[in-house]
């Protein structure tokens, strides 16, 4: 057979051997991931990096953008904004946890508004101050007086400050407000000082309050007279009754001058004296400044205000307490009838048998 013959037998059996072979293969590769073919955008990209130059030396990788990167920080206001925010909602979770006597999270939750306020405000803003005012009645009002008296001393201080600054207020309402703001934080430092016994300490902010209202405003005016009248009910407190009279006796004094010793602005004066008169056993000058005292109200009530009637109590009380110790029988007579007076405002306004009447009506059967 020649070799042309032979060539295409050979040909066609090897063709046939490789549609074998191919089909084989196939059948072993059926399962295997089809071939990866790059997207036309990657290809682009990887013949733009091919035909780029390459660098004699590497540059370190530049950094990516953070958010915070691109957010710009924040401003001094912005942040005052937020820190008080923040602060005010803690302090009404403590307060809505108070109401429903979780004391421990009340006071977790006071103390971060504290905090808040302490690091991203000013020592004397507002926002601190409110902080310590709320934690330190937090703790007055629990009886953890050590605990509130470092806060209530701070807050004094600060106050202090801000009084003095608020003297050159314009207004007589800006004025106003910044004694009363400093005489209410002077009675709950004072408050906490005398339950914890530093009684001095107590009494040398009240007299330093008085003599800040002295020095700017005289001895007469307005906001001096209360913050006497103030350091006077300190010493009624503290049981000084020999100060508390000196101070008692001189408001008197300006008082009357001021608004006439018949006027009601001396009233309130006139039931202190008879308190200090009592506890130093001066029946006598108790029993003239509450004659003075029931004149007034009967004045002003027409003879039927229970003010008039706890006043001729005081009276009355008064009178029989001269008349034991004196034996002057004709003060007993006036004891009987001022308790009597007394009796009928209280059966009008109470009925016959309150404790209030029950009380009097004894009160009548130990002087016969």
């Amino acid at each position: 057979m020649s070799e042309t013959t032979v060539r295409p037998t050979f040909t066609r059996v090897m063709s046939k051997h490789a549609r074998a072979e191919a089909a084989h293969d196939s059948r072993r590769h059926s399962h295997a991931a089809p071939p990866v073919v790059a997207a036309p955008a990657l290809v682009r990209v990887a013949a733009l990096a091919a035909t780029a130059p390459v660098p004699a030396k590497s540059a370190p990788a530049a950094s990516v953008p953070t958010v915070s990167m691109l957010t710009p920080p924040l401003t001094r206001a912005e942040e005052i904004v937020r820190a008080m925010i923040a602060a005010t909602r803690f302090s009404e979770e403590g307060t809505a946890n108070l109401t429903q006597g979780r004391f421990n999270e009340a006071e977790r939750l006071y103390v971060i508004a504290l905090n808040i306020t302490e690091k991203h405000l000013g020592a004397t803003n507002h926002g601190v101050t409110k902080s310590l005012e709320i934690l330190a009645t937090f703790y007055l009002t629990r009886g953890n007086y050590e605990q509130a008296e470092p806060l209530l001393k701070r807050l004094y201080s600060i106050r202090l400050t801000q009084h003095k600054d608020g003297l050159k207020a314009e207004s007589e309402f800006q004025a106003r407000e910044n004694y009363l703001l400093m005489a209410l934080t002077i009675e709950k430092c004072s408050s906490c000082l005398e339950k914890l016994g530093r009684l001095s300490q107590a009494e040398s902010i009240y007299l330093t309050l008085l003599k800040r209202q002295e020095e700017h405003y005289g001895r007469e005016h307005a906001f001096t007279l209360d913050a006497l009248e103030r350091l006077g009910q300190f010493f009624l407190r503290a049981r000084v009754y020999g100060l508390a009279q000196v101070v008692f006796e001189k408001l008197y004094e300006t008082k009357s001058k001021l608004h006439g010793p018949d006027s009601i602005e001396v009233s309130s004066v006139l039931s202190s004296l008879s308190l200090i008169y009592s506890s130093l056993e001066m029946f006598f000058d108790q029993i003239a400044v509450l004659e003075r005292q029931v004149f007034l109200l009967d004045t002003i009530h027409g003879g039927t205000g229970l003010s008039l009637a706890s006043a001729l109590t005081r009276l009355a009380d008064a009178l029989s307490n001269a008349a034991r110790d004196n034996g002057v029988g004709d003060l007993i007579e006036r004891a009987e009838l001022t308790y009597r007076r007394a009796l009928t405002i209280y059966e009008r306004h109470y009925g016959p048998l309150t404790p209030t009447v029950v009380s009097l009506r004894n009160r009548l059967k130990s002087l016969q």
